[in-house]
C-alpha cells in the first residue's frame, strides 16, 4: 500500500483539448494521455515518464473535478491522489503539447512530509525539514493552502 500524494491540478487549454483531457481522465487513463509508455506498463518506465507508478485512477483516487468557462479561458480542476510522489514528469509532457496554454500543480505528500508548487516546468519542493525554506514559504502559503499549522515541523 503506497503513501498517497494529494494533488491539486489546474490545466489552461483550449476546450477542445480539454475534452481530450477529460475522457482521458475519466477513463482513469489522465497521465497516459499526457506521456504515454512505449508498450506495455511497466513500473520503471511509469515512474519515470509520469512521476509515479500508477495512473490516476478516476472513480478511487479523484477528490473532485470539474471544467469550467472563465474569462475566454477553459480551466479544468483536479484534486487527485497518486501513489507516492506528483505526476510532474506526466505535466511536464501534457505542458509542452499544442493547445496547452498552462498546467499548475500544488502538491503535498503528508507521510514523506514533503510539499510543493509546480507550474509550467518550474518546481518549488518542501521538506518539512528545511526549517530555513519553510519559514519563509509555508507560513505565507502552505501552511494555509494544506492545512500545516497542526503538524510539528523542525523550524
Amino acid at each position: 500500500m503506497p503513501n498517497w500524494c494529494e494533488n491539486h491540478i489546474n490545466s489552461v487549454a483550449s476546450q477542445r483539448k480539454l475534452e481530450e483531457i477529460r475522457l482521458a481522465f475519466e477513463n482513469s487513463r489522465l497521465l497516459s494521455y499526457c506521456n504515454p509508455l512505449s508498450g506495455k506498463y511497466h513500473r520503471k518506465e511509469a515512474i519515470q515518464k509520469w512521476g509515479t507508478k500508477w495512473d490516476i485512477d478516476f472513480k478511487n483516487d479523484v477528490h473532485s473535478f470539474n471544467l469550467d468557462h472563465i474569462d475566454d479561458n477553459y480551466v479544468l480542476f483536479i484534486n487527485a491522489n497518486t501513489a507516492w510522489s506528483p505526476p510532474l514528469e506526466a505535466l511536464d509532457a501534457l505542458f509542452d503539447q499544442d493547445e496547452v496554454h498552462s498546467v499548475h500543480c500544488d502538491f503535498h505528500e503528508p507521510m514523506m512530509e514533503f510539499c510543493g508548487l509546480w507550474a509550467n516546468g518550474h518546481k518549488q519542493v518542501l521538506d518539512y525539514h528545511d526549517s530555513e525554506l519553510l519559514k519563509l514559504e509555508c507560513n505565507e502559503y502552505f501552511v494555509e493552502y494544506w492545512n500545516l499549522d497542526n503538524v510539528s515541523m523542525d523550524c
